[in-house]
């Protein structure tokens, strides 16, 4: 298999793969847990948050409160399904990837696993936060814990590398044209791709995004 991108997405479903047996390569543009919009850097000594309904927000909330907040702020934009993915199973992959060596900022009153607060659209306080590096940015060190992790499973990452097309044949997939540091181009032959390239913020004047994120996988899937 082959995994387009470096972030979160990327790497967690690298290490998906990886778990599942299947020889996996993950191909980005810059350094695995370097680079990408989820290391864009951050200012100060707190970054992002952890959406999870897992209780350490008080008694009201729960995967049914956070699916409704999610659909509500939608505004009918939101994949139902996936929603109901994400808040049901986002407390336990939490836990997860804890365990394998994920740093969360603890509640400074010693009451509850974790710190939760409030956040964007959030009826309860379910935002555990993260600490930001100047590894990791605002997501701390949330891609390296999962690069280990995919890297001590067999996988391989290849950095500085720019997937510029996909390989079809007969309407399926079969692979991905890539070129390398120097711009020497040269074919990925896998039975599966997945593209986990982030976004296109890179199309708007003003974003705080770094520069790699130009909406390649848009392109390539379109």
């Amino acid at each position: 298999m082959l995994v387009v991108g470096g972030g979160a997405g990327a790497a967690r479903t690298a290490v998906a793969a990886a778990a599942a047996g299947a020889g996996t390569i993950v191909a980005l543009k810059k350094t695995l847990g370097r680079s990408g919009a989820t290391n864009y850097p951050r200012k100060g000594p707190y970054g992002s948050a952890w959406q999870a309904a897992d209780g350490c927000g008080g008694p009201d909330d729960s995967p049914d409160v956070h699916y409704r907040d999610i659909m509500r702020a939608a505004l009918g934009m939101a994949d139902a399904r996936m929603a109901r993915t994400l808040a049901g199973e986002s407390p336990e992959r939490l836990l997860e990837i804890e365990r394998w060596g994920f740093r969360l900022i603890g509640d400074p009153e010693g009451r509850r696993r974790h710190y939760a607060g409030y956040s964007c659209f959030g009826t309860q306080p379910r935002a555990h936060g993260m600490h930001a590096d100047e590894a990791g940015g605002h997501t701390g060190n949330m891609v390296a814990v999962l690069a280990e992790r995919f890297l001590a499973s067999g996988g391989e990452v290849h950095p500085d590398t720019t997937v510029v097309d996909l390989l079809v044949r007969d309407g399926v997939c079969v692979g991905a044209l890539a070129a390398d540091a120097d711009g020497d181009l040269f074919a990925y032959r896998t039975g599966a791709v997945v593209l986990a390239t982030g976004g296109a913020s890179q199309m708007f004047l003003l974003s705080t995004t770094p520069g790699e994120i130009t909406g390649d996988g848009y392109g390539m899937a379109s």
